[in-house]
């Protein structure tokens, strides 16, 4: 797995996109995720659009929060998938 410049991974970049399909299967917006674990809107959407990296704890609430789980999140994420194909063959 490579690490970019600013120390994120593939994985770091693919997590908010399985979220995001998550919230919006369940209509779930980032305003209602956002307060409902008591963070700034504005600190929320820097972490969906990358500028941040989620922590594990944080990734875990939003994941609840948006309708799925941590291990569903992670196991789905189009980065795990590659790096899962390509450490298999």
């Amino acid at each position: 797995m490579q690490v970019n410049r600013s120390g994120f991974t593939d994985l770091d970049a693919a997590l908010p996109a399985v979220v995001r399909d998550a919230m919006r299967e369940h209509g779930v917006t980032l305003v209602a995720i956002a307060d409902r674990l008591g963070v700034r809107r504005a600190t929320l959407t820097r972490r969906m659009s990358g500028y941040i990296p989620f922590t594990v704890g944080m990734l875990a609430a939003v994941a609840e929060a948006a309708g799925t789980d941590l291990l569903t999140v992670i196991s789905t994420s189009p980065a795990r998938t590659e790096h899962a194909k390509a450490s298999a063959a």
